[in-house]
């Protein structure tokens, strides 16, 4: 439980800074052609906002597991904080996907090869992470769970196809 408790408090700590890119445009690739100067940089970005992500999606799942309290008002807004902080680093987790970097990491070369699969699989989570921050915002328990639900499956897949 504190161990989960530390990675909730975490993410409100940082919800304030990233709230408003909560519901940016979904994924694309960047606009520039490389946006790090260095690849060592883009790795470090991408495994770090990656790190955040599934810090954040722990948190709220132990909620959904009912390890955290989801009962009172302040309860329910600092999961719905939390969450809005998901739909925030969802909505720029494709940007360290800019090379193919793949060696030495947990990325698989197929996201390199299979673009336009790996895109889909972004766009679908940053679209389940939004669902999930919109179910967190009725504090309704239930809905929660459902949205956590889907916005699982989403992270699943795309591991599974694209994570070694």
């Amino acid at each position: 439980m504190k161990k989960e408790l530390t990675k909730f408090m975490a993410g409100v700590c940082l919800v304030g800074m990233m709230s408003p890119m909560a519901f940016a445009a979904p994924a694309q690739a960047p606009s520039s052609p490389v946006m790090f100067e260095k690849e060592s940089d883009e790795v470090e970005y991408r495994e770090h906002l990656m790190d955040l992500i599934g810090n954040y999606t722990g948190a709220i799942g132990a909620v959904v597991k009912k390890k955290f309290p989801y009962e009172t008002d302040e309860q329910k807004k600092k999961v719905e904080e939390v969450t809005a902080a998901i739909a925030a680093l969802a909505s720029q987790a494709s940007i360290g996907f800019e090379r193919e970097l793949s060696a030495g990491t947990k990325a698989s070369p197929d996201i390199w090869k299979k673009k336009p699969e790996f895109m889909q699989k972004m766009n679908d989570m940053v679209t389940q992470a939004r669902n999930l921050h919109t179910a967190a915002g009725t504090g309704n328990y239930d809905k929660l769970k459902a949205a956590f639900g889907d916005y699982a499956a989403t992270c699943k897949a795309c591991h599974k196809a694209f994570k070694e």
